[in-house]
This record gives structure tokens, C-alpha cells and sequence, in this order.
């Protein structure tokens, strides 16, 4: 039985007014993080209350707080809502708890609009021009206020790249790598870091 999954569920059900809900799996992440979706029926929209009645589904996500620290992805996160960046808007959150009720932006994922092969084909030349101007807008917003993003100096682009080994290779991949293909990688990880710091 997944407990955490039941207590996420006794919450959302709190949150909008109902007195059971189904949550479905959505998908994992690159962290202990995990996504379910919410799907509400018309009778259960009109039962439910608040700013979220209106909604068809949400994603409801699990965050152990022992082992993430979801307050500055809730800061970003409603600074970036506010200042018009597509993210999802929080809805409900608990940190003590480590849940959040988020609007469901659902299931299409932007790769497969794409064309990795050829990014100049038109059919996915607007999307890649979106995500290009989407970043640039990032890029020029100030910080939020209560939450300062930390630099990206060498031991915070050394622990993203270990996530590539960790999360990629052995949990999704299912790989284990020889001596020389962790050599390999971490030679790869040191030009990396070399490339950064002379930028």
C-alpha cells in the first residue's frame, strides 16, 4: 500500500470539498517527487469550492519534505505565474506535508510537437522559437522576493550533472557502468565544468 499516496489523496479530497477522490499516476521526475492527476466530474465541480470549482482535472503533487525542499519551487513558481511565464498555478499547497494542488497544463509534451532531426522544419521551427522566447523572458525577470536563485558556479553544475547517472542511467535506464565508462563520463563532466568557467 502506498501510504503517502493515500494521505495525498486524504488532503486533495480536503482541498476541494469532496469526500473521496481517485488520483491517477501522471509521471516521476528527476527527484522523489511524484505526479498524480485529479479528473472532477461536473456534479463534482459544482460540490466542490473555491477557486479551483471550475476545473476539469488538477495534478496533485508529492513532495517528501525530508527529501525536497519544495519552498523554492513554490516561490519561483507563483512569481513566474504571476509575471505571465506558462507554469502551473498552485492552487493549494501543505510544505509541512509536502503537497501541492496544481492546474493540470496536460498530457501533449513538447517533444512530440518537435523535430529533433531537423529543427528548421516549420512544423516545429515555431515551437522551438516559442521555447526560445520563453526563456529569454526568464532570463531577463529579477529574482522572486522571497527567494534569491542561488549562482550556478561549479558545485551547483556538479551536482546537476551527477544527476544524469543517478536518475537517468540507473533508475530509468536500468544501466551500470564499467570503470572505464565511469571514467569516461567523468572526463566528460570535467570538460563540461571547464567549458563553464572560461565562458
Amino acid at each position: 500500500m502506498d501510504q503517502r499516496k493515500e494521505k495525498l489523496a486524504t488532503w486533495v479530497a480536503g482541498v476541494v470539498n469532496l469526500p473521496k477522490v481517485s488520483l491517477s499516476v501522471v509521471s516521476g521526475d528527476a527527484s522523489f517527487r511524484r505526479y498524480f492527476r485529479l479528473t472532477l466530474s461536473a456534479s463534482d465541480r459544482s460540490d466542490s469550492a473555491g477557486s479551483i470549482d471550475s476545473a476539469e482535472s488538477l495534478i496533485a503533487m508529492d513532495a517528501p519534505p525530508e527529501k525536497e525542499d519544495s519552498s523554492s519551487f513554490v516561490a519561483i513558481a507563483q512569481d513566474w505565474f504571476k509575471k505571465g511565464i506558462a507554469v502551473p498555478e498552485i492552487k493549494a499547497l501543505d510544505l509541512e506535508k509536502g503537497f501541492l494542488l496544481l492546474s493540470d497544463m496536460g498530457d501533449e509534451v513538447l517533444l512530440d510537437r518537435l523535430c529533433p532531426e531537423d529543427p528548421h522544419l516549420e512544423q516545429g521551427k515555431k515551437y522551438y522559437q516559442k521555447a526560445m522566447s520563453t526563456l529569454l523572458k526568464i532570463q531577463k525577470l529579477d529574482a522572486p522576493v522571497n527567494y534569491a536563485l542561488p549562482p550556478y558556479d561549479a558545485e551547483l553544475l556538479q551536482r546537476e550533472m551527477a544527476l544524469f547517472p543517478d536518475w537517468l542511467l540507473e533508475k530509468k535506464l536500468d544501466l551500470s557502468l564499467d570503470e572505464n565508462e565511469l571514467a569516461l563520463l567523468a572526463e566528460s563532466f570535467k570538460k563540461l565544468e571547464e567549458r563553464k568557467n572560461s565562458c
